[in-house]
């Protein structure tokens, strides 16, 4: 399984990530405290954020910084492309989140909108239950055991007719039955919301990672921070 591949040398030095060619998209949420620049080592360029969201070295997962939103009007989104189409294919979200209370839905990524024609998937934490949703049905996934004030590594994906979803690298008990194909609509996708802005997230998020590949079939060490490619 490509996921847990071993590093590859970069030219000039460093490690280079194996599965490079099979990632969408990949954010370190690094840089100065304030900043809204909110890079993507994978697709280039940066992801456009609204209201308040900003990087804050107040708390970081890995490499100093991480992503803070305030749950009013805050996330950071991309435009749907090809690469965002998973169809009957397997896919693999990673994340950090560390939340302030467990109170309510807070999305953590997503490409789900109001009406049906806009949804596709959503990962999310609903109280302290950390959920993975596709369309059509909704087909779910969960674990619980999200608390609040502390780092939790965070998983979801699809491997064959099944979804999952990975709570600390452990793998969910309660997983879902999917053998349809996942919506490719033209929504954006976010961090912090879905598509229309609902259910926003509080509090921070680092190494957000999404991947066109299967997860690890069972528990695993989350390893970070994330490789680059060449």
């Amino acid at each position: 399984m490509g996921l847990l591949g071993a590093a590859t040398p970069r030219a000039g030095g460093g490690a280079v990530d194996p599965d490079w060619a099979s990632r969408v998209a990949l954010l370190h949420f690094d840089g100065a405290n304030g900043s809204t620049s909110f890079a993507d080592e994978k697709l280039g360029g940066n992801w456009s954020g609204s209201g308040n969201a900003q990087i804050s070295t107040a708390q970081s997962r890995y490499g100093g910084a991480s992503l803070l939103l305030d749950g009013t009007g805050d996330w950071v989104e991309t435009s749907h492309t090809a690469a965002w189409a998973f169809g009957s294919g397997d896919f693999f979200v990673e994340a950090s989140i560390r939340i302030p209370n467990t109170t309510g839905a807070k999305t953590i990524i997503s490409q789900w909108g109001t009406a049906t024609g806009d949804r596709a998937w959503t990962f999310y934490v609903n109280g302290s239950t950390l959920t993975l949703a596709v369309w059509p049905g909704p087909a779910f996934a969960s674990a619980n055991g999200v608390t609040a004030n502390a780092w939790h590594d965070v998983a979801c994906g699809r491997i064959g007719n099944t979804i999952y979803v990975w709570l600390n690298g452990t793998r969910s008990g309660t997983t879902g039955s999917y053998t349809g194909t996942l919506p490719n609509p033209s929504s954006v996708i976010r961090i912090g919301a879905d598509s229309n802005g609902n259910n926003p997230y509080t509090g921070h998020i680092d190494e957000v990672r999404v991947s066109a590949l299967s997860g690890p079939n069972g528990n695993y060490t989350p390893s970070y921070p994330f490789l680059n490619g060449p």
